[in-house]
């Protein structure tokens, strides 16, 4: 088991520099009611829910080669783990496979858990109890900014390398549909798998949709959602859909838009486009509970 922390574009295995983990726990997303009691009422007004920030605990030992070494072990760790920003966690576990067949190298394989990664930010104090030259401790996370886990890859990847179960980044990902792993079509009708749980929001959530060959009037439907996205302005080009950052030819023509954008439901969602277009790339990431 391990821990790898992704941070101003570089990444660190926890392992790498004697820092042992020993359990990680994600719990599930608290849900936040809104009640109100009335006076005489029975029960209480329930004026709905929404999601708080998830918990990650990680118990870990640090193990020193010498006293005088420890403080130095300790003080990587609070350069790694300890920072003002935010930073992406990933989940590292060994799977049943080995990387050699041999009896005497039944080292077992590791792979990130379902190809997600979590952003967070680290909740609490980190006090070590060192025993000997071993050091215990807990680092306690929470979410920041969205709740949800994320997969480490977007779908472009995807569709440009195809899903590979043994291609590390993509982990053990169940929910991927093997037969629908093509997110840049030339036709008009297609449908796109969205392998995550929960619907991605463009206000929110990454989702980059870019149609090249526009001649400025395009209308992109998601007929699953019933969301439709139009554009009509007087000149064409590339047309990126980013987020709601509207996009053509590098102008910004958020005034020539229906002002609506496209989600994407979990699981299959079909399209139909209307007008002028070479091809049209749908670009996002998959989001769980």
């Amino acid at each position: 088991m391990d821990l790898e922390i992704i941070k101003d574009n570089k990444s660190y295995l926890l392992s790498d520099y004697d820092i042992h983990v020993q359990d990680i726990r994600v719990s599930s997303i608290p849900l936040i009611t809104n009640r109100q009691e009335i006076e005489g009422f029975p029960g209480s007004l329930d004026y709905g829910s929404y999601y708080g920030d998830r918990p990650i605990t990680v118990d870990f030992y640090i193990k020193a080669r010498d006293d005088h070494d420890y403080p130095h072990l300790r003080d990587l760790l609070f350069e790694l783990l300890v920072d003002t920003n935010p930073y992406y966690i990933r989940e590292v576990r060994t799977t049943g496979e080995y990387e050699d067949d041999s009896y005497c190298n039944q080292k077992k394989v590791e792979s990130y858990v379902n190809g997600k990664q979590y952003h967070v930010a680290v909740n609490n104090t980190i006090d070590l109890d060192q025993v000997m030259k071993v050091g215990f401790g807990t680092i306690e996370c929470l979410t920041s900014g969205l709740p949800f886990a994320e997969s480490i890859y977007t779908t472009k990847e995807l569709n440009d390398s195809g899903y590979d179960a043994l291609v590390e980044k993509y982990g053990l990902v169940d929910s991927i549909n093997s037969d629908n792993t093509k997110y840049k079509f030339t036709e008009r009708n297609f449908s796109i798998w969205n392998a995550g749980n929960v619907t991605v929001e463009p206000e929110t959530m990454y989702l980059k949709i870019t149609a090249t060959g526009t001649n400025g009037k395009l209308e992109i439907r998601n007929k699953t959602t019933g969301d439709t996205f139009k554009v009509n302005a007087s000149f064409g080009g590339t047309l990126i859909v980013d987020g709601m950052n509207t996009q053509l030819k590098g102008a910004n023509v958020f005034r020539d838009t229906n002002k609506r954008y496209i989600r994407l439901a979990s699981g299959k969602n079909e399209f139909e486009i209307i007008g002028q277009f070479t091809d049209i790339t749908i670009d996002f990431r998959f989001y769980y509970k």
